[in-house]
């Protein structure tokens, strides 16, 4: 069982279990010893077929997971991959079709650019979800019905 840092870690409560969820992973350890400890890097861990399981071992493919939070953080190993097309959209033989804005402060560049409206997409439908929540508990209100 993945352990919950999100106290001293950005995404520390969700990053792990969802990573194993959508990768799995590897039996570790041996059965009957202790749970797996981060700090020592010893302990047990159950093998755990992924989501993507048969995309990654049956057909070969790359998965990358692409963690977000409703805040607009991107967990490090989605943001590494934006780095990664953005260094590609740069090489020979690299092609970027971004249509950039036009105001003086738009964004130039790839990274830049796919990182600001990726962040304020999931902060929009963050806003949009509370509001329909409050929409929701307001109509309740109204026709006097107990809210769950």
């Amino acid at each position: 069982m993945p352990k919950s840092v999100g106290h001293t870690h950005a995404f520390g409560n969700t990053e792990e279990h969802l990573r194993v969820r959508i990768l799995g992973v590897a039996r570790r350890g041996k059965p009957g010893s202790s749970p797996f400890d981060h700090k020592t890097g010893n302990g047990w861990v159950k093998a755990h077929r992924g989501d993507y399981h048969d995309a990654i071992h049956n057909k070969g493919n790359r998965v990358i997971p692409f963690i977000t939070s409703p805040s607009g953080g991107i967990a490090p190993q989605g943001l590494a991959h934006l780095k990664l097309l953005a260094r590609s959209s740069r090489l020979a033989g690299g092609r970027d079709g971004t249509s950039y804005g036009l105001a003086r402060t738009s964004p130039r560049s790839f990274f830049t650019h796919h990182l600001q409206r990726i962040s304020s997409a999931l902060v929009r439908a963050a806003a949009r979800d509370i509001s329909e929540i409050i929409s929701g508990l307001k109509q309740r209100a109204a026709l006097g019905v107990a809210a769950v």
